[in-house]
């Protein structure tokens, strides 16, 4: 009798496992596609004051990003 409550507790444990993993492939599934990537940001400066910090960088040249807003 104990085997049976055993067994029964497996194979739910194991349903519930494989429902449970069934969308975990949904958080990278937008990087699959193919995707182009403005340019990397290689200067970066920081300007430290009372409870902020402002960053500034130089646009890469080849920013797809034509305008953006502060």
């Amino acid at each position: 009798m104990k085997r049976k409550y055993i067994y029964i507790v497996g194979c739910l444990l194991s349903f519930i496992g494989m429902i449970g993993c069934e969308d975990m492939d949904d958080n990278y599934k937008q990087y699959l596609e193919e995707y182009n990537y403005s340019g990397k940001v290689t200067s970066v400066r920081s300007y430290l004051g009372f409870e902020r910090v402002a960053l500034a960088w130089d646009n890469p040249k080849d920013q797809k990003v034509k305008t953006y807003f502060d």
